[in-house]
This record gives C-alpha cells, structure tokens and sequence, in this order.
C-alpha cells in the first residue's frame, strides 16, 4: 500500500471518530487545562498560535483564554496562498472574526502579523511518538518547517481520545509533535 492510500484510509476513518467523539464531547477537564499550562511554562511561551474550530475539531477556544490570561499573545492562522506556510495574525478570543478560504474564521485582515514561539495543532489521528495524520493539504508541515528555519515553534497537537492510533502514516514532509493533548 502506497503512503498516500494509506494516508487517505486512515484519514476516513478518522473522520469518522473524530465526529462521533464530537458529538459526545464534555468541556475540556482540569487535568487538560493543567497540561497544557504546564507547556505554556515550560517553553516560556509567548505567543501561541491557534485555530479557530471548524467540522468537528477539538474546540481550543478555552485554552487561548487561559494562555490570553496568563499575557500570552494569541493569534489565528490564515491560508495565503495554497503552496505557502501559514501566516499567523494576532487574535484574542471574543475578537471578532472574518471567514475567509475552506470557510475557517480568522482574524480580521488589518490584524498585525505575529510569528508564533508554539503552536497548538488540529489534525485528525495521532499517535504516542508525535505522529500527526493532517487533513492532505501540507499546510500545518509546510508552515513547521518554515518557522523551523529560524525557530522551531513548540508543537501541540490536541484532539479527542478517539483519535489516538497506535501510528500514523509518515513521510519525509511529515513534521512530529513535540506534545500531544488529548480530551
């Protein structure tokens, strides 16, 4: 089986879960909240790139509030250009938002850019070794490596328990996380 039949297998499979683990899905817990603060200090993060949840995604609204109170910047990505990494913009939660490309709000277009020192990450299956299976696009690898070059940004990738897989598929592109949170 070729890596990108095997990539898009898993990802229908993950898809799947993710959204049954959606609709049973509680707030997030103190033991998550204390692990993720606990990353925060760790790395001295500063600014922290997020997402703003879309079909089923982890909602990550409440860990930029609690980075947000703790005088961490937050900020939200935006797709430039298909090829290209991501462009972070400074967004606070209870800002308001734009929708712009695949229907994903972001922050408004006049907010500075901001390059984030951590990342928290979507995706669709994770394993315990930092593997991430992403939606196919690149874009999350892509803007890695690219913020690598000067930087590598702490990463984070958080889900649901459901989307834990004993191991993702992996190519060269392919960028590990550093931790991974799950709900």
């Amino acid at each position: 089986m070729t890596l990108a039949i095997e990539k898009q297998a898993l990802r229908e499979q993950a898809l799947r879960k993710r959204s049954e683990a959606a609709q049973a899905a509680q707030p997030l817990g103190d033991a998550f909240l204390v692990a993720f603060k606990e990353i925060l200090d760790r790395h001295a993060v500063s600014i922290l790139g997020g997402y703003y949840p879309v079909r089923d995604e982890l909602d990550i609204l409440p860990l930029l509030e609690l980075a947000d109170q703790h005088g961490v910047v937050t900020a939200l990505p935006r797709v430039t250009a298909r090829e290209a990494p991501l462009e972070f913009q400074r967004w606070r939660p209870g800002q308001a938002t734009e929708v712009a490309q695949y229907g994903i709000p972001v922050a408004l277009e006049a907010a500075p850019r901001v390059v984030p020192d951590a990342l928290l990450v979507p995706g669709l299956a994770f394993d315990s070794h930092g593997g991430r299976l992403g939606y196919g696009g690149g874009y999350y690898d892509r803007t890695i490596a690219h913020l690598g070059q000067a930087r590598r940004p702490v990463l984070i990738a958080v889900g649901y328990e459901a989307q834990r897989v004993a191991r993702t598929p992996s190519g060269p592109h392919d960028q590990s996380m550093d931790y991974t949170l799950f709900a």
